[in-house]
């Protein structure tokens, strides 16, 4: 286990140092800003809800390495970018009251057919 974490904390650290097969490669993009993203990444890890296979609490370097992956994109120095969230003094969240109009706007829907 100790091994994985090590792996991914060093492709965190040096992107696109380990090849990935392109069967692996995701068809998502992620089209917002990357302060957004650490939004999103930031607010997963807090909440402690992403486990790893056994269950256990995957770190916020292995969270980072996920999203990458699943949005082919790179994340440089992600811990300053967390703490530059930190630091913001005004609208602390900018990316999850959008992310909850939207739903709250749109779940209303769900299951209406339209006639």
């Amino acid at each position: 286990m100790e091994a994985e974490i090590e792996l991914v904390n060093f492709r965190v650290q040096y992107p696109g140092t380990v090849a990935t097969p392109s069967s692996f490669l995701s068809p998502l993009y992620w089209k917002g800003t990357l302060a957004n993203l650490m939004e999103l990444i930031s607010s997963l890890d807090y909440s402690e809800l992403v486990t790893d296979e056994s269950g256990k609490r995957l770190s916020f370097a292995g969270i980072v390495s996920a999203f990458e992956k699943l949005f082919n994109v790179s994340i440089s120095k992600p811990y300053d970018l967390r703490a530059d969230l930190a630091r913001r003094k005004k609208n602390l969240s900018v990316l999850l009251p959008k992310l909850k109009e939207n739903y709250e706007k749109n779940i209303v829907n769900c299951g209406i057919e339209s006639k």
